[in-house]
């Protein structure tokens, strides 16, 4: 350490990192003061307009009201964030014209008086739509040709109706800084279900669910969040959504369709409505209107990402300071979320980072460090969506595990993908990254076919999982979840190794009795099954070809064969 001026630097340096998200609600340079003002009014006009949300007591009333329900009080503030002017554009903290203030009023739910009546009939909860179904969904929107389609609701718990009577009366304290306009000592009686409120997302998409199942949508037994609409007569597919909170993301065709859309449009006020380009769920999406191809980026999130600054001379085995642990665990948080949602290329070198805990040192930080300046260096790498024909849709999938690759431990990873059948007959074919995982293995092993046969059931799983929820998507829900497997032969996957012991042990007949593992036999019992459930292929190739090497070592070659299949956007054909 060069004494307390460096630690001054990290922690300024890790406070300007979350100055960057959220800005202060007061005390800012006149010309931000006065955006941000008008941030916070325009909140709490939307607040103030909406019936059955809020109620304003004054003067005598307020004062009862404090004296007498003082336990029914939750506390409140203002988040205020930047907006681009234009969206998918990058913001200039320093420079105003690039940016808008948006302010939004938030109880503090964790001060809620009613928790565990709440959380024991399940309305702490709500379902959100993962990273699996999100692709899905744009790899169905790009197959089937539709125009992608972004819409915004505006105040979305707003509609959530009013409060419970058994959750009633509740009071908010002004926020600091108070409110545009109002009193400091009026008391604000909150009606309706308002952001921050631990029970609002949950009424709210319980809200949504009601009316999009009113206007003929069907939700997926597999994900709460994704609805397909149908013909009654053919069961053909017109329509897919997908629910985010308040942003969904749709495409369809025909007249079901625009009557299913024009009934969520006459419900809820949407703010905004895009068609081919627009954000949703943290990444910007741009679809060519011509070929319906779909790039989704998360390039402003990378590039927004800055380094840790580690004193000069500092030991690499030197333990981290609580505040350095701190650090780490923020750009482990923000590597984790860019890694899992768009960046494959990044997840092993997370994963990595991440098990440095609970005694990380200070190489751990230099590491992590390294992997942010990657994640800026190659900002621009998207997953493309092509359009890959419904009717020769199906999966492939890359397994492979490095034994003992980290210290004592074996790092495995898999990568699934979206392509056509013609992959299978030697050809070049159309891939699309699906869903990927860097991990550490579970189960400690003692060979290289342990963790490779290890990895690729943990593997074989997730691929029986994604052509469950292509097969609900395409043919129609399940009449019955016991009979779902029936399904998995439609689509037959791919699932690829490099390590030739475990291919041929899955082709031998004898491999259950071959093998002195019992671990590894249940293991390869497993895939064997599997595999056959789906009446899929397993392929070998070598490991120079290997997509998911670069998921389980941090090695230039492989992250660079990963990087150029993204870019290239096709699979070499398989030997």
């Amino acid at each position: 350490m060069n004494g307390p001026i460096d630690i001054d630097v990290l922690k300024a340096d890790y406070l300007q990192k979350k100055m960057e998200k959220e800005l202060p609600h007061s005390n800012n340079d006149p010309p931000l003061q006065k955006m941000i003002d008008l941030g916070k009014a325009a909140e709490w006009k939307t607040l103030s307009e909406k019936p059955n949300v809020l109620k304003i007591h004054y003067g005598q009333a307020a004062k009862k009201i404090r004296a007498e329900s003082s336990h029914r009080f939750i506390g409140s503030r203002f988040v205020i964030t930047r907006k681009a002017i234009e969206e998918g554009q990058d913001i200039n903290p320093h420079d105003l014209a690039t940016l808008q203030c948006k302010g939004r009023w938030c109880l503090q739910g964790h001060l809620n008086p009613d928790p565990e009546l709440k959380a024991s009939e399940g309305k702490l909860q709500s379902p959100t739509l993962n990273q699996l179904s999100r692709t899905t969904l744009m790899q169905i929107i790009a197959s089937f040709g539709w125009d992608l389609q972004l819409g915004d609701i505006k105040g979305a718990f707003l509609e959530a109706g009013m409060l419970d009577e058994r959750f009633r009366p509740l009071f908010a304290h002004q926020p600091p800084g108070g409110i545009p306009n109002l009193p400091k000592d009026a008391v604000i009686e909150v009606l309706g279900n308002v952001y921050g409120q631990n029970d609002a997302p949950a009424s709210w998409f319980a809200t949504f669910r009601q009316t999009a199942v009113e206007a003929g949508w069907i939700q997926s037994t597999l994900d709460a969040c994704l609805f397909t609409l149908r013909c009654p007569v053919s069961n053909r597919l017109e329509g897919i959504m997908g629910v985010h909170v308040d942003d969904t993301a749709l495409g369809g065709s025909g007249p079901r369709f625009e009557k299913a859309v024009a009934a969520l449009k006459a419900r809820f006020p949407y703010r905004k409505w895009r068609a081919n380009s627009g954000e949703f769920c943290g990444a910007f999406y741009t679809q060519c209107p011509k070929t319906k191809q779909i790039v989704m980026s998360m390039r402003q999130f990378a590039h927004g990402m800055k380094s840790v600054n580690i004193p000069k001379g500092s030991p690499s085995e030197q333990p981290l300071e609580s505040y350095q642990v701190k650090l780490l665990r923020g750009v482990n948080g923000s590597l984790n979320w860019l890694a899992t949602q768009s960046r494959p290329d990044l997840a092993a070198q997370t994963s990595m980072s991440q098990q440095a805990f609970p005694h990380p040192k200070i190489h751990h930080l230099r590491q992590a460090s390294n992997v942010v300046r990657r994640a800026r260096i190659h900002g621009n790498l998207a997953v493309t969506f092509v359009p890959i024909d419904p009717a020769e849709l199906t999966l492939v999938c890359h397994s492979d595990a490095a034994f003992a690759s980290v210290g004592v431990h074996t790092q495995a990873g898999f990568i699934v993908g979206f392509t056509s059948k013609k992959l299978n007959d030697g050809v070049e074919a159309p891939w699309v990254p699906a869903t990927w995982k860097s991990y550490k293995l579970p189960r400690a092993v003692s060979s290289t076919l342990a963790a490779e046969s290890q990895a690729m059931s943990t593997a074989s799983g997730t691929v029986e999982w994604v052509s469950l929820l292509l097969s609900e998507i395409i043919d129609g829900p399940f009449q019955d979840m016991r009979y779902c497997k029936d399904a998995l032969s439609r689509r037959p996957p791919i699932l690829v190794t490099d390590c030739k012991s475990l291919y041929d042990h899955l082709m031998s007949a004898s491999a259950r009795t071959s093998i002195e593992d019992r671990r590894t036999s249940i293991d390869v019992v497993i895939i064997r099954d599997s595999i056959r459930s789906m009446s899929g292929s397993l392929r070998w190739e070598p490991t120079n070809r290997m997509l998911a090497d670069a998921l389980t070592k941090d090695q230039g070659d492989p992250l660079d064969l990963l990087r150029a299949c993204m870019k290239k956007l096709v699979l070499p054909n398989l030997p």
